[in-house]
């Protein structure tokens, strides 16, 4: 499910609680709109065409960026467990037994592929589809599957790589997935499995351990660059914005956006009219890098200038720092 969206120009953070769909911008993280939907929200992302956003029910809406204006709405025909889209706005949206590629025109394809768990687009319109036993099935332009493999442990999480290949989590274990066939990347604890996946412009793969704890990793080195921890609250989804921006979404519609150089945090401004939140996290940034080492350094909480006038929604307080490992933990308010 993609139940949080930060696109990689840095226009706009997606938000979900429940069915509340929450639009802020990716600048300033300050919100612009809201709508409340018939029914709970399985898939959204910020597209060219507006933001999209996908129902529980199967419902297909578009939203104007900006405003929130409804610009189209289809009914897919079936029940959706979640949703990815390209930046045209063309969706895969995941039902029980197989895929739906529509947009706010109608359904212009259905493809067949069994309890269907996750999916990811590559940049020239390949499909890949992760099922719950260990299945993964890649589309071309046509209805028959273009590659299948196959994996001991369930599909949690899929995303293509800008290397030319496809990430996969299944179980604690991340797989690279190419024409030739399946490659181990890492493993993770036993106990953590691995459901949420995102790879960035730079090579960069982030990982979603559990509830609570994203990693980084750099690419193709695979050592960790980055390591976010939350105490209180549990992640939903991870996306990369702007470099070096990690968008992190949270329960109860609030996010986080990460700078991975100085592990600077930005919080999301409350909509007016919701419940204002507070979290802890702990953030470890600024190790090696592929192409050279880069200094660890100590840095405070960054605040951009449009946010003064919301300091104290947004003030991160620092409980400690570790500075030999470049760790700071922030109390988000």
């Amino acid at each position: 499910m993609a139940l949080f969206d930060y696109d990689t120009g840095g226009r706009s953070i997606v938000l979900t609680d429940g069915a509340e769909l929450l639009v802020h911008d990716g600048d300033s993280e300050a919100p612009l709109w809201r709508k409340t939907l018939d029914c709970r929200l399985v898939g959204v992302a910020s597209t060219g065409p507006g933001i999209v956003a996908v129902d529980e029910k199967g419902t297909l809406s578009v939203f104007a960026p900006d405003s929130g204006a409804l610009l189209g709405r289809i009914e897919t025909g079936q029940g959706a467990r979640g949703m990815a889209a390209m930046t045209d706005g063309l969706c895969a949206i995941i039902g029980r037994s197989g895929v739906r590629i529509a947009d706010d025109e109608g359904v212009h394809r259905r493809l067949t592929a069994p309890d269907p768990a996750c999916v990811a687009w590559s940049p020239d319109g390949m499909l890949l589809v992760g099922s719950r036993d260990g299945k993964l099935t890649v589309f071309a332009d046509k209805d028959e599957p273009l590659q299948r493999e196959v994996l001991d442990e369930p599909i949690g999480a899929v995303a293509w790589h800008p290397g030319g290949f496809w990430a996969v989590a299944a179980g604690t274990a991340v797989w690279r997935l190419d024409p030739a066939g399946l490659e181990r990347i890492t493993s993770g604890p036993d106990d953590m499995p691995i459901g949420s996946i995102a790879c960035a412009e730079t090579g960069h793969i982030a990982v979603r351990l559990g509830e609570t704890i994203t990693l980084v990793l750099a690419w193709p080195s695979r050592e960790t660059d980055a390591t976010i921890t939350y105490f209180d609250r549990k992640i939903t989804d991870l996306c990369f914005g702007p470099h070096p921006f990690l968008g992190i979404g949270m329960d109860q519609g609030d996010g986080n956006k990460i700078h991975l150089v100085t592990g600077a945090t930005h919080r999301t401004d409350t909509h007016p009219g919701r419940d204002h939140h507070s979290w802890a996290l702990k953030v470890s940034a600024g190790h090696a890098r592929d192409g050279g080492d880069e200094e660890e350094r100590d840095h405070g909480p960054l605040i951009n200038a449009e946010q003064e006038h919301s300091r104290s929604d947004i003030m991160v307080g620092i409980i400690t720092m570790v500075v030999l490992a470049a760790i700071i933990y922030f109390v988000v308010i």
